[in-house]
């Protein structure tokens, strides 16, 4: 699983799972940008994975696309719209109340 961060997100930590091999993912200037996860589950199981990170201090709607891998080498790309086959995973971002 390789999970590709929103612009403006800066990721400090990634969850470690028994088994699983975790792997920052840079740009050509050495920043974070996704994280990919390597290991095996038996058909019809799921894992989470977690992230720390600071979100950006912008108000609005961050995109988190990811691709899952399958041993057969198939792919699936969660990077679609809403309502899709393969949704990306949103998260709003509001701006604080006047007083917080």
């Amino acid at each position: 699983v390789e999970v590709r961060f929103p612009a403006g997100v800066r990721a400090m930590s990634f969850e470690q799972k028994p088994g699983w091999m975790t792997e920052p993912v840079r740009d050509s200037s050495g920043k974070i940008v996704g994280v990919k996860w390597t290991g095996k589950l038996p058909p019809h199981q799921f894992a989470e994975f977690g992230i720390i990170a600071v979100n950006p201090a912008t108000p609005g709607e961050l995109k988190w696309t990811a691709t899952q891998t399958y041993a057969d080498r198939t792919t699936v790309d969660w990077s679609g719209d809403k309502g899709s086959k393969t949704p990306a995973a949103r998260v709003t971002i509001r701006a604080a109340a006047s007083g917080d």
